[in-house]
């Protein structure tokens, strides 16, 4: 059984350093449940002082996430920009069929005609659930199994 825990986050557009996309957005963090063993995010373990090998057991959900957009998005300067989902957990592992925070996000996005790129990567068939929310961009790109949506 995985522990959810729901906590008020300070930010959820944070800028990356990543080579392929400027910010990032992290709906669910310090957490995955699919806790995969070749994952390069269960490092997150030591940020809320669980062991490595609870990896998969365990997800913060960002409650407040779509109110943290909306509102960063109304002073934000980089409308071409891209936008990776996610950097730290799938935005598509089982929580979010409760949660609907990526579903939520996205919308928000798409509200606002966002025009950068945004990206996403996954190992979840929810994925296909917003495939028509994605259609909405002009510009896209989703990761599942080796596939690539455009």
């Amino acid at each position: 059984m995985t522990e959810i825990h729901e906590i008020e986050s300070k930010s959820i557009l944070t800028r990356s350093n990543l080579p392929d996309a400027d910010f990032v957005i992290n709906p669910y963090t310090e957490g995955c449940e699919f806790g995969c063993h070749y994952c390069y995010a269960s490092f997150m373990c030591r940020y809320v002082g669980k062991d490595i090998s609870e990896w998969g057991n365990f997800v913060h959900v960002k409650k407040n996430a779509v109110e943290l957009l909306k509102k960063h998005l109304k002073h934000f300067k980089s409308w071409d920009s891209s936008i990776f989902f996610t950097s730290v957990t799938d935005p598509y592992q089982g929580v979010e069929a409760k949660y609907k925070l990526t579903q939520q996000l996205l919308q928000v996005l798409s509200d606002h005609q966002y025009p950068g790129l945004i990206s996403i990567l996954t190992k979840s068939s929810l994925v296909t659930r917003d495939i028509n929310l994605f259609h909405t961009f002009k510009k896209y790109r989703s990761r599942h199994d080796n596939y690539i949506y455009r």
